[in-house]
């Protein structure tokens, strides 16, 4: 979330495009960007989507969840502050502190997808495994492609 009065925001979604009349880097990737962290999520999931969506849904909804929350709370102490001039700081040091975390938590959240849905496995959790402690499920074939394959 970003408020309105914000004079700034987080790095990650800062930098100058096409609407600044400045070429877009599309072609230089930066994982310090979140437009490249927010597509590798969702290049990721486009491939897997029946194995991922859960997944990717609920973490959605726990971000969405968790941010509601904050700005509700965020909202209730800028009410209290005295000037506008500190208000609109406030909001702008949250704004900025929101937007850095939400990239680097997606960042991490990439990591968890790519580690349990490397391959073509789903891999797991097994505390009993000696190995690495997981196990790697394979997703198999559809029943309708089986029947298409016979």
């Amino acid at each position: 979330p970003i408020y309105a009065a914000s004079t700034q925001i987080a790095p990650p979604y800062a930098g100058q495009g096409a609407q600044d009349g400045v070429m877009t880097p599309l072609l230089q990737f930066d994982l310090d960007k979140a437009f490249w962290v927010q597509n590798q999520v969702s290049n990721f999931a486009y491939f897997r989507w029946k194995d991922v969506y859960p997944v990717l849904r609920a973490k959605i909804d726990q971000v969405q969840g968790d941010f509601e929350r904050l700005v509700q709370r965020t909202d209730r102490e800028a009410r209290r502050l005295d000037a506008t001039r500190i208000r609109r700081a406030f909001v702008t040091r949250f704004s900025v502190t929101a937007g850095t975390q939400l990239h680097e938590e997606w960042k991490q959240f990439y990591g968890t997808l790519f580690v349990r849905f490397r391959d073509f496995y789903t891999i797991v959790p097994h505390p009993d495994d000696p190995v690495c402690g997981c196990e790697a499920r394979e997703p198999g074939l559809s029943v309708d492609l089986k029947r298409r394959i016979v």
